[in-house]
C-alpha cells in the first residue's frame, strides 16, 4: 500500500493532514477537490482510479454561436479552396465528393464552434449578490481558525435565502395565466427525482447507459432483418415495363427550396443543420448541385445519406417506463440527404399525378 495523496498537502480546515487515502493500485492519485466543498471542516478528496470500470461515452454537439456564424464561413471557403473537391462521374466520385464535404464543414464547424458537453446552468435566483456572498465564503473558510465559523459564511446563507424569497415571490405576483400557474406548479416535484428510469428486460434490470442502448436495439431494432424484406423484383414478370419520363436536369432554385428552404431539422451523424448550411450556402451550393444532378442522371443514392443515428423517444401515454416497448425510435438522417430526398419525392408525385399511374381512389 502507498500513499496517493499529494505530501503536505492539507485536508482539513484546521490546516492538518488527516484524512490520508493509501491504495495498491499502480498510477491511482487523491487530490483535494475545492469544487466539491460540502461544507464540512473536512476537505472532500477525489480519487482517480485508471483503468477501471467502462469508458465514460463522451457524446457532444459543437455549437456555433451567431457572432462565429462569419467564422464558419470564412474557414469553409478557405478549406474548398486548399482541398477543392473533384469532379463527378461515377457513384464512387459521389461518394467522395460528400465525404470531403463532409470533411470541410465538419472542420468548420470544429475551428468555428464550441463543444457543447451540457454541464448545466445556475439555479434561477443565483445572483451577482449570491456570486460575491460565496467568494467571500471561500476565502473566509480558507483563514478561518480551528473551531470557529466565520461570519461571511452566515452572511452567504442569509443572502441565499433573500435571493430566493424574492425570486420566488416575483415568480407567483407575475403570475397572469392559468398556464403560467401550472408552469410553477410543475416546480413542486412529487415524483421521484431520478430521471434516468432503468430498463426491465427478462426480469432483468439494466442501467447502464451503453447497456441499455443494447438492449433497446435488439427488443426494438432487431425484431425485423433483411429476410423480411420483400422480394425483388416484387411482381416477376416477362413482360418489360413501360418507362416513364424521367428529368435529370436540376436547377439551383430546386436545390435550394429542397436544402435549406425547409424548417430546421435536427442532424445526422455529420452534426450539419440546416442553419450551417444557410450560412456557408453560396460556398457549397454549386457542389451540392454537382451531387445531387448526378445522383439523378445515376439513379444512386449515396451511402453515407442512408447511416442514420437512432434516438429512442417515449411513446405518449405509456405508463410503464421500464418496458421497451414505451419507447420508440427515429432515425437522424444527414440534411443534405433528406434535400436530396424531397427533391426525388417531388418528382416521383408530379411523374405519378401527371401520367396517371396511381389508382384515383388513393
Amino acid at each position: 500500500m502507498s500513499f496517493i495523496g499529494e505530501p503536505g498537502e492539507a485536508t482539513h480546515q484546521a490546516g492538518h493532514v488527516i484524512d490520508l487515502t493509501f491504495s495498491n493500485i499502480p498510477f491511482a492519485t487523491t487530490e483535494v477537490a475545492e469544487d466539491l466543498h460540502c461544507g464540512s471542516d473536512h476537505f472532500t478528496l477525489l480519487t482517480t482510479i485508471p483503468a477501471r470500470g467502462r469508458q465514460p461515452l463522451d457524446q457532444f454537439h459543437y455549437r456555433v454561436p451567431t457572432r462565429r456564424l462569419h467564422q464558419f464561413n470564412a474557414l469553409v471557403e478557405l478549406h474548398l479552396q486548399a482541398h477543392p473537391i473533384s469532379p463527378i462521374n461515377t457513384k464512387a466520385d459521389i461518394e467522395s465528393s460528400i465525404a470531403s464535404l463532409e470533411r470541410t464543414l465538419w472542420a468548420a464547424l470544429k475551428g468555428a464552434g464550441t463543444p457543447d458537453r451540457a454541464k448545466g446552468h445556475s439555479a434561477p435566483w443565483w445572483t451577482e449578490d449570491c456570486v460575491e456572498a460565496h467568494s467571500r465564503h471561500r476565502a473566509a473558510r480558507n483563514l478561518a481558525e480551528p473551531g470557529t465559523v466565520p461570519i461571511e459564511i452566515r452572511e452567504f446563507l442569509a443572502v441565499v435565502r433573500k435571493a430566493k424569497k424574492e425570486y420566488w415571490a416575483n415568480r407567483i405576483n407575475n403570475i397572469t395565466t392559468d398556464e403560467e400557474l401550472y408552469s410553477l406548479l410543475g416546480w413542486h416535484k412529487l415524483t421521484p427525482g431520478q430521471q434516468d428510469i432503468p430498463l426491465i428486460v427478462n426480469n432483468q434490470t439494466i442501467s447502464d447507459p451503453l447497456e441499455k442502448a443494447e438492449a433497446l436495439r435488439v427488443e426494438i431494432l432487431d425484431r425485423f432483418s433483411a429476410e423480411d424484406d420483400l422480394p425483388e423484383p416484387v411482381w416477376p414478370t416477362e413482360t418489360p415495363a413501360g418507362t416513364l419520363p424521367w428529368d435529370t436536369h436540376i436547377p439551383m432554385e430546386e436545390v435550394e427550396r429542397s436544402t435549406i428552404g425547409v424548417s430546421s431539422t435536427s442532424p445526422g451523424t455529420d452534426r450539419i443543420t440546416v442553419r450551417l448550411l444557410k450560412t456557408c450556402w453560396a460556398q457549397v451550393r454549386t457542389h451540392i448541385r454537382s451531387i445531387f444532378q448526378k445522383c439523378l442522371e445515376l439513379c444512386y443514392f449515396p451511402t453515407a445519406w442512408k447511416t442514420a443515428e437512432v434516438a429512442m423517444i417515449p411513446k405518449v401515454g405509456k405508463k410503464d417506463r421500464t418496458s421497451p416497448r414505451s419507447m420508440r425510435p427515429i432515425a437522424l438522417l444527414s440534411c443534405l440527404g433528406k434535400g436530396l430526398e424531397r427533391v426525388v419525392a417531388r418528382r416521383l408525385a408530379w411523374t405519378a399525378m401527371t401520367h396517371e399511374i396511381l389508382s384515383p381512389s388513393m
